[in-house]
């Protein structure tokens, strides 16, 4: 597996790169959901490596999260 991804139900997303033999991160998320703050990130485009032709927002990744 060349990538994995921790969810967590709070809004964070890592996503880990094997790298000679190890797991490294390689980006950090926490979702900004709401439009009037600055850091509002849910339109955030996230591609999957393996696949890069599929991608989802931030906002679609927790979408049914409370």
């Amino acid at each position: 597996m060349e990538e994995y991804w921790i969810v967590s139900p709070q809004g964070a997303l890592e996503i880990y790169y094997l790298e000679d033999g190890k797991y490294v991160l390689q980006h950090n998320y926490m979702l900004q959901g709401d439009q009037e703050e600055e850091d509002y990130n849910a339109d955030q485009e996230i591609h999957l490596r393996a696949f890069p032709h599929i991608t989802m927002t931030l906002g679609e990744i927790f979408e049914d999260i409370d």
